[in-house]
């Protein structure tokens, strides 16, 4: 988490796919992030996403999200 709050700010393209990721909610403090793959992991919540307004590329397929 350090990494994320020194270099949070400039990343914009992020990919962890098949990495058994479950919580999300880190990702919350990438605001400039415009490109995520999440693809294969135990996602079941998007909610954290909310408020990244520069997301315009998103994959979560194969996650059992349970909201919308």
């Amino acid at each position: 988490m350090a990494l994320l709050r020194r270099s949070g700010r400039r990343v914009t393209r992020l990919s962890l796919p098949g990495n058994s990721v479950s919580n999300i909610s880190p990702l919350a403090q990438l605001p400039a992030l415009s490109w995520l793959s999440l693809d294969d992991n135990q996602i079941g919540d998007l909610t954290p996403l909310a408020g990244l307004i520069h997301l315009n590329e998103l994959d979560v397929s194969r996650n059992p999200i349970t909201n919308h």
